[in-house]
């Protein structure tokens, strides 16, 4: 047919039968509409009446049988959509008119957010389940604790000094900084056991409305059972812990009162409430869902070094002090490892970008409290020698002077990682009021969180030609 429009010039094409008249005209229709003129793309399958053999005729009418048959399905696929068509109308009237309200919605919230913007960026914010589950009173509360124990090397050491007028300081006196600080941190976790609704308000979120969607109420209820059992979990153990560090000192203090600075007790008994919290902790950590638990905790390192310098001072163990203290060293060497990479991280994110915000207190704070166990790092090291060495003489501020350093340092520290987070708590509390929250549909689905799940409906309601 293409060589036969190409040879007739001038001449005339001859008319057309019936039946091949009426897909003359579709397929002109047709093309005519996709070129936007009146061309077509589909060449003329009318046979000539000369100039043609008998298979190739064949195979015209094969063609032609094709698109008849192909004419027809597409007629019964309109008059099945027809049918349908007043029922999905209905479907689609409602679909509209709860998407032009939530869209109001959205809008309101949207200008609400306006509000709540950082100075450093100009995207809006959308509270987001906290991927950080640490609250800032805590880390306060840590940043105290760090200077009760300060104040307690400084004690220690005026007790310990040659030469100093206040040899009559008692043992107890000496550790009311340590009894202060365990009490305070058994009071907090408690307390925050009381309140753990609110934390998890603030970490993952207000429940979505009733109208939300299947699978927002199948995500939040599934993150608040894991988040708050995870929260319980390592608070009770923390309370535990506190508890046992507690017991723990008092023993000490009246083993040291009873001796007259003088080791006179078997040091694994006197640390029995230590192993005793050790042991429990390990039984809370089992009701952890599995995603959430861990093979090896800082408390764990805590515990396991303590056994061995308990063991090493009852002159049950016969390996050298170096090997008990080998997990603090390792982790010290750990510490400044991850300072190192953070620090160069931190410096090359700052000379890419602006200036550090007050929003990265955080992580500058973290990497000065990684740098700050430098001290207590060489306080060790100059008690393992002292313990080490057969020589007798008094190494209490080599020994206490680093330490109390240290101690003041990290607490610097932690009062930074302290005021990061409680700045993003801020922002967070802002977010809530204005209902910017990741299990609000319209807000989500606006951000594209769900805009697979959107497409996915749209694509049910479409027929199959439609599709």
């Amino acid at each position: 047919a293409e060589e036969d429009g190409r040879e007739g010039g001038d001449r005339r094409r001859p008319e057309a039968d019936s039946s091949v008249a009426p897909l003359q005209s579709t397929q002109q229709g047709t093309q005519g509409g996709l070129t936007g003129g009146g061309e077509r793309l589909v060449p003329n399958l009318t046979p000539r009446p000369s100039g043609v053999s008998a298979e190739t005729r064949m195979q015209l009418q094969e063609a032609l049988l094709q698109l008849l048959v192909q004419r027809a399905q597409q007629r019964q696929r309109e008059q099945h959509a027809a049918t349908n068509g007043e029922r999905q109308g209905q479907q689609t009237e409602r679909v509209r008119t709860e998407e032009q309200q939530q869209q109001l919605q959205l809008d309101e919230q949207l200008q609400a957010v306006q509000r709540v913007v950082d100075a450093a960026g100009t995207e809006p914010l959308v509270l987001h389940p906290m991927r950080l589950r640490y609250e800032s009173h805590v880390t306060f509360v840590h940043a105290l604790n760090s200077v009760f124990l300060a104040l307690f090397c400084v004690l220690l050491l005026v007790k310990l000094h040659p030469h100093g007028s206040y040899d009559n300081i008692l043992w107890w006196q000496c550790f009311i900084p340590l009894f202060l600080g365990s009490t305070l941190l058994l009071q907090l976790h408690t307390i925050l056991l009381v309140y753990r609704d609110q934390a998890m308000m603030l970490q993952i979120g207000p429940p979505p409305s009733s109208t939300a969607s299947t699978s927002i109420h199948v995500q939040f209820s599934a993150l608040k059972m894991i988040r708050t059992r995870t929260y319980t979990c390592d608070h009770i153990m923390s309370a535990i812990d506190h508890a046992g560090f507690l017991a723990a000192e008092l023993a000490f203090v009246a083993m040291l009162s009873e001796g007259k600075g003088e080791v006179v007790w078997p040091v694994r008994l006197v640390f029995l409430p230590l192993w005793t919290a050790w042991a429990l902790g390990f039984v809370v950590h089992l009701f952890k869902f599995s995603s959430d638990r861990q093979a090896v905790c800082v408390r764990d390192i805590l515990y396991i070094s303590l056994l061995l310098v308990a063991l090493k001072v009852d002159g049950t163990s016969q390996h050298s002090w170096s090997s008990a203290f080998i997990l603090p060293f390792i982790w010290f060497v750990l510490a400044f490892i991850l300072a190192v990479l953070l620090g160069i991280f931190l410096l090359c994110d700052r000379c890419r970008s602006r200036p550090v915000p007050l929003m990265g207190l955080g992580p500058l704070g973290f990497w000065l409290l990684l740098l700050f166990q430098a001290p207590l790092f060489a306080a060790m090291l100059h008690l393992i020698d002292w313990l080490d060495s057969d020589q007798q003489y008094n190494a209490a501020k080599e020994i206490l002077g680093p330490a109390i350093a240290g101690f003041a340092l990290m607490s610097i520290a932690l009062g930074l990682i302290g005021r990061g987070l409680q700045t993003k708590e801020q922002v967070r509390r802002r977010l809530l009021a204005s209902g910017l929250v990741w299990t609000n549909e319209a807000v989500a689905r606006n951000l594209g969180i769900f805009e697979q799940e959107a497409a996915e409906r749209r694509a049910d309601a479409m027929t199959d030609e439609e599709l």
